[in-house]
């Protein structure tokens, strides 16, 4: 960011909660521009349907821009019998309990995705949560789990090194550079996750001049040839070209989508 921006960057993470943690203390921060955070939609939108959390959703952040689009995938081993969805689900109703598929969490993307695949499949897949996708990634390695949901930056190592192959993406069409990889809707199913957003967000009340200023300059960071690279090679999509406005617009919807699902999949803790 440093060619865009004449004042410095401090970084400070603040791990834990699925991003809830750094979500509430943007949401207590001053509205002046100068405190930002790159969250995750989820924790905006999914989250608060799930457990208790210091704000209400989106509506809490003024969005600013999108930083990379992350859509999910159930990942295999290279060497799984499945080709596709179908078969992989043939398989899991045939050996019911058998199959595991791990995942990042209760009320992690991965998680509602394999919830709602038991769901409208009717199959009984057993869920591994780990507390991070590496860690969801080494059990796939070992062979400890069948499969796991992850998007693809999680086991871009993987996949260049042949250990592994994504079998169907949680998506309502087929992925740009993914194209290959068919989703669980042309298998039959509407199971769909939606994608993992990270955008960069003020507090509300942000004056909406700021706001535009740091959309015009995040936005020539993102379209830089280094960042491309970075998305590429991390298996990430970028979107600058969506508004302030209409990425509220997203994020409205994903949240009434998630506030159905919850229901559906009775995930209030």
């Amino acid at each position: 960011m440093k060619p865009y921006f004449t004042q410095p960057f401090e970084i400070v993470n603040r791990p834990g909660g699925a991003a809830a943690v750094a979500t509430a203390e943007l949401v207590r921060a001053r509205p002046d521009g100068y405190t930002l955070c790159m969250c995750y939609g989820p924790a905006l939108t999914l989250v608060p349907h799930i457990n208790e959390v210091p704000y209400k959703g989106p509506q809490d952040v003024q969005p600013v821009i999108i930083g990379t689009v992350a859509p999910f995938f159930l990942v295999v081993r290279a060497d799984a019998p499945w080709q596709d969805a179908r078969q992989f689900i043939d398989y899991a109703r045939q050996n019911p309990g058998r199959v595991k598929v791990g995942h990042s969490g209760v009320g992690s993307l991965g998680h509602i995705g394999l919830e709602l695949l038991n769901l409208r499949a009717g199959l009984n897949i057993t869920g591994v949560p780990f507390p991070g996708a590496a860690d969801a990634v080494r059990a796939l390695l070992s062979g400890d789990v069948d499969g796991i949901n992850v998007n693809p930056g999680a086991v871009t190592g993987q996949l260049a090194a042949g250990q592994f192959r994504l079998l169907a993406a949680y998506t309502d069409e087929r992925v740009a550079g993914f194209e290959r990889v068919g989703t669980f809707k042309e298998a039959g199913y509407e199971i769909t996750t939606r994608s993992s957003i990270y955008f960069v967000a003020a507090p509300k009340d942000t004056p909406r001049g700021r706001v535009q200023r740091l959309h015009e300059t995040f936005k020539q960071a993102i379209g830089s040839q280094t960042f491309q690279k970075f998305a590429k090679d991390n298996g990430f999509l970028t979107r600058p070209d969506v508004t302030p406005d209409q990425l509220r617009k997203m994020l409205a919807e994903d949240y009434q989508f998630f506030a159905e699902l919850a229901k559906q999949l009775k995930l209030r803790q």
